[in-house]
């Protein structure tokens, strides 16, 4: 009984070192042939195409969220096998994880039809290490499916714009109307060359136009033009143009200017400026009844002066783009009889030439805007205070002998 009782525990004893060898051998086993993971890369990637047939472009991108799980499962299995040859620690699979990548041989000027290599790299010693399969064939892929291009010729992006001038000269202003609802085209950038707020008749303006081209391409877009130098010249005329330069009046003009300034003198209030005037030349003021009594008579034109504005003021408030200025001598004379003569400025503005051909000015402001008994005053109020902003020029016009 005892005999048989010792065998059979022996029975057990080798039963059970054979089920121990033979789970070391599984473990031993599964270490050795078994991985814990495997990453296939070609299911790891998106591919983006972008651009049209022949300017077409690809981005390979890596599912890095998926790649993740992936290793951190991998990890997961590793903690739960009870026996490891070697001992590892995650940081060693998230420096797995950083070696991963993906590069493509062309990925810029791409056209249906081309072939792209798509090539993986990643650490394999440290994957073979940590027993994580990765699949990472080279693939090939062929282009295909992208779009022809919408092309758009220097003179269509012009045709979609209108050149607006409105004003007159010197002082017309230029904007750019767009005249497109694509929103590519909307973002196309026109720029005035001179630069300038305001323009004349006869002044010539360069457009130039410049876009962002990974823009046009992500839209379709070729613009069949030179980016550096996309440019069309329109010029500034038929216009309406303040006068800028004496020999621009014409001598009606002139002649009716000339009778508009001497026929205000009948009409205007010497009193404005006669006291000044025989204060200046020494003769007392006649005050009968309490109030002045002067008079103008007989004008005789002097001399003729045009201002034209200048062109770094032009648009400024309070600016006349031009003057014409007669200096009468003029004889001053009160109630007592008593008389003297005085230097007279009176002033025309606003001389235009109309867009076919005719000539106006502003008659129906003409205006005494200096009288004196002294010459110097009359320069001063005529000539000197104006010199900052106009250009001045004494004309040959004069009845004075």
């Amino acid at each position: 009984m005892r005999n048989r009782q010792v065998r059979r525990a022996k029975v057990l004893l080798v039963a059970g070192a054979g089920v121990l060898c033979l789970i070391v051998a599984a473990l031993i086993y599964f270490n050795a042939f078994f991985s814990y993971a495997t990453i296939d890369m070609k299911d790891c990637v998106t591919v983006q195409y972008s651009g049209y047939h022949s300017n077409g472009s690809v981005a390979v991108i890596l599912n890095q969220d998926k790649i993740k799980k992936i290793l951190d499962n991998a990890y997961s299995r590793y903690l739960v096998v009870p026996v490891h040859f070697q001992e590892h620690d995650q940081a060693e699979y998230e420096s797995l994880y950083d070696s991963i990548a993906c590069v493509v041989d062309k990925t810029e000027n791409l056209q249906n039809g081309d072939e792209i290599t798509i090539s993986f790299n990643y650490d394999k010693e440290l994957a073979d290490k940590l027993k994580v399969e990765c699949l990472a064939k080279d693939q090939k892929m062929v282009i295909e499916n992208l779009p022809e291009a919408q092309v758009v010729s220097q003179d269509d992006l012009f045709d979609m714009i209108e050149v607006k001038m409105t004003g007159a000269s010197p002082e017309i202003a230029v904007e750019i109307v767009k005249n497109t609802q694509d929103s590519f085209l909307q973002s196309v950038l026109f720029s005035v060359e001179p630069s300038k707020l305001y323009y004349k008749e006869g002044d010539a303006i360069t457009v130039k136009a410049s876009w962002d081209e990974a823009a046009a391409v992500k839209a379709n877009i070729k613009i069949d033009a030179d980016p550096a130098n996309c440019s069309k010249t329109y010029n500034i005329e038929g216009f309406d143009q303040y006068l800028s330069a004496a020999d621009q009046i014409p001598d009606e003009m002139i002649e009716e200017a000339n009778a508009a300034g001497k026929a205000i003198f009948k009409e205007a209030n010497a009193n404005e400026y006669g006291q000044r005037v025989f204060t200046e030349a020494g003769i007392v003021v006649d005050w009968t009844g309490g109030k002045t009594s002067f008079v103008w008579s007989n004008p005789v034109l002097i001399s003729v002066y045009f201002k034209s504005i200048k062109d770094e003021v032009v648009g400024t408030q309070g600016l006349d783009y031009n003057d014409l200025d007669f200096i009468y001598y003029v004889t001053l004379s009160q109630g007592d009889g008593k008389s003297c003569k005085a230097e007279v400025a009176v002033r025309v503005d606003n001389l235009l030439k109309k867009a076919d051909g005719t000539y106006e000015m502003d008659l129906d402001n003409v205006e005494i805007v200096s009288a004196s008994y002294n010459n110097r005053s009359i320069v001063q109020n005529i000539i000197t205070k104006y010199e900052d902003n106009y250009n001045i020029e004494k004309m040959e016009h004069t009845e004075y002998y």
